[in-house]
């Protein structure tokens, strides 16, 4: 998809689909090797009902709901947040860091301070992913002292080895490992306002009477069908000034491991 525009880029000679996923989680590895020359940086990448789609409504884009990136933000991902204009009404951006560099202590007391003095908010919850967390656990470093019953048998560990919550000024951290990468949201949990709105809380399709439908041909003699489930709703943030967002946060070191 052309971000710029919306709309799906000229259709490309030869269709890709993605066949492995590196162990870095920075690179994949595609079917064909290519996925055209007018493909360009930045553009992004969505999934496609099959390998000759030529419109847009035939992929996943804008079918799903929409995640912090565009709840928490400051135009840069939406500009028009469920029909109001950001550029228009300030209160509904977030305060966003870009290009954030390296983190420190100094910086996230800092989003606190703004988001009080913007619209009182409070920070009460931080979301970030493990390698964020990471960094965290880095500034800390220096002041921290090994603690144990056995001071022959230290514990140099900290509560986040068996995935539990950090705090910064009592405040939790909880690392998500879906979220985006090298970014950190500061979110006022309760008075941000997040809702779910829910019309079809989910169900298998079956409008024409049939839930499962036969794939491929009567003359392919398998006994192979689909089914398709569907969900309904979206996400809003009645109050998405009150909380904030790092990104472009440097020095993590990302690993990932594919489950077989």
């Amino acid at each position: 998809i052309n971000p710029s525009t919306g709309a799906l880029r000229t259709q490309v000679a030869t269709q890709s689909s993605v066949v492995a996923v590196n162990s870095d989680g920075t690179d994949v590895t595609l079917s064909s090797g290519t996925i055209g020359t007018d493909v360009a940086n930045s553009d992004y990448v969505v999934q496609s009902a099959n390998g000759t789609v030529t419109a847009v409504t035939d992929t996943s884009w804008e079918a799903a709901w929409w995640g912090l990136e565009a709840h928490i933000d400051d135009g840069t991902n939406r500009t028009n947040y469920f029909g109001i204009d950001r550029n228009t009404y300030d209160a509904y951006n977030s305060y966003v860091v870009s290009s954030t560099g390296a983190l420190s202590l100094d910086l996230l007391q800092r989003v606190a301070d703004v988001t009080d003095q913007k619209l009182g908010g409070k920070i009460s919850l931080i979301a970030c992913h493990h390698s964020i967390r990471r960094l965290y656990i880095q500034l800390l470093e220096a002041d921290r002292r090994y603690s144990g019953a056995d001071l022959k048998r230290p514990d140099g560990g900290t509560v986040a080895f068996k995935q539990g919550d950090l705090t910064v000024g009592e405040v939790p951290i909880r690392a998500i490992r879906d979220i985006a990468l090298g970014s950190m949201y500061l979110l006022d949990a309760e008075n941000t306002g997040f809702v779910q709105y829910v019309s079809e809380a989910g169900k298998w399709v079956d409008e024409d009477g049939s839930i499962l439908q036969r794939v491929g041909t009567e003359s392919s003699f398998k006994d192979a069908f689909e089914a398709v489930y569907r969900i309904r709703k979206q996400f809003h943030a009645r109050h998405p000034g009150k909380s904030a967002k790092l990104t472009g946060i440097t020095g993590q070191t990302l690993v990932v491991v594919r489950a077989p």
